[in-house]
């Protein structure tokens, strides 16, 4: 049983949440972080965040989307059928 120091730790277990992420692809994503410079390592974080803040669900189709509709339904305004033909 390994055991890491807890910063370590954490960050080993928030990215064992992630889907198909197990143990040791877990330990390398927290050692390519640790290892990262301050800066690539802020601007990973930034984007992270950017994300989580900026990126919804499209209210007609349920895409990912800046705005409360994506631009895919912004084109075929509305017209479902449109997207299937």
């Amino acid at each position: 049983m390994k055991v890491f120091i807890e910063p370590i730790g954490k960050l080993i277990n928030e990215f064992s949440k992630l889907p198909g992420v197990g143990a040791k692809t877990a330990q390398r994503f927290a050692y390519k972080i640790i290892n990262m410079s301050e800066e690539e390592a802020k601007e990973f974080a930034d984007a992270i965040l950017n994300a989580k803040r900026n990126v919804h669900y499209c209210k007609i189709c349920g895409n990912f989307s800046e705005g409360e509709i994506c631009d895919v339904c912004k084109v075929r305004k509305g017209d479902r059928k449109t997207l299937w033909r």
